[in-house]
């Protein structure tokens, strides 16, 4: 693809075929390459790197093996998106005989899950108004029944009030022309995201449902005090794959074929409902006042 070839500013040092560094590509000739363009060099380095980050108004596309400033660096929140490299591996599915939700969730199995890239942080309300150019939150954030107010909102606090319609025609107007494709998580990718290879209710390894120990790492009801609405993305500690907010804060947007679910909990529900894996039908052209998203990326 020729348009990746400007994406990659610095070039790659390349021994014996194998990549030593995945922070980008020139788009000059590159020995050995096999392709006088270094196209093929360049799309290996980018599906090699742990994370991608994605300029919204360009396009660009950049691979990095590490990001230090992740969470110090505001542009991430607002004017681009990161996606960090999920590896194939099995995955935990379901809740296993004995849990909390056993009978309600799926039943206890396991699946493969192939490499994808996954949103590293809900998708922003700043970054969901450069994509789509809309702001669902301002005209419907009374909050849900049984409590009272309004929802306060921040460009650097998850979008809300998202269908999965929505966000479809969001992401197909914004991927026309660009080097890669946004798109909603199916439910395989999102748990496999959600566990980082763990097989408890809960990525921090622990089934005990309590304060304390959601504490550190999710917004719900328990946890969230007197604030109405979500925190803001990266408020809690991240899983193993440097993922944040996978428990509570907003529920997340999935879809397995036809179907249309909310995984994860919110702020506004209690941490059962937050298990990896609860699952909750809904219609793909509801939005609802607690449903967000988190994007996965197809470079």
């Amino acid at each position: 693809m020729k348009h990746r070839r400007t994406l990659f500013p610095r070039l790659l040092t390349v021994v014996g075929g194998f990549l030593l560094s995945t922070f980008g590509l020139s788009s000059c000739s590159i020995p050995g390459s096999g392709n006088s363009s270094g196209e093929v060099i360049a799309d290996l380095a980018l599906s090699q790197s742990t994370f991608l980050v994605v300029d919204i108004a360009s396009g660009l596309i950049t691979g990095y093996a590490a990001l230090s400033d992740l969470t110090s660096n505001s542009a991430y929140r607002s004017t681009k998106l990161v996606f960090r490299l999920i590896p194939t591996g099995t995955t935990t599915l379901g809740a296993a005989v004995g849990t909390v939700g056993e009978g309600v969730d799926a039943s206890a199995s396991s699946a493969s899950v192939s490499r994808f890239y996954c949103g590293v942080f809900e998708v922003t309300q700043a970054q969901w108004q450069l994509i789509a150019g809309t702001t669902p939150w301002i005209t419907a954030s009374v909050l849900p029944s049984g409590a009272g107010g309004t929802l306060t909102t921040d460009s650097d606090k998850p979008a809300y009030s998202l269908s999965e319609d929505s966000v479809d025609a969001a992401v197909q107007a914004h991927n026309n022309g660009k080097p890669y494709r946004l798109g909603i998580p199916t439910n395989l990718q999102w748990e496999r995201a959600c566990r980082a290879d763990g097989a408890t209710s809960f990525f921090w390894g622990s089934d005990a449902h309590s304060r304390t120990a959601a504490l550190p790492y999710a917004v719900v009801a328990e946890t969230a005090g007197t604030a109405l609405g979500p925190s803001a993305v990266a408020h809690k500690q991240p899983n193993a794959f440097d993922l944040y907010d996978t428990h509570g804060n907003m529920w997340e947007i999935t879809h397995t074929g036809l179907n249309s679910h909310l995984r994860g909990g919110s702020w506004f529900d209690p941490l059962s409902q937050a298990r990896c894996s609860n699952l909750v039908s809904i219609d793909r052209g509801t939005a609802h006042v607690l449903a967000g998203v988190r994007f996965v990326l197809v470079p």
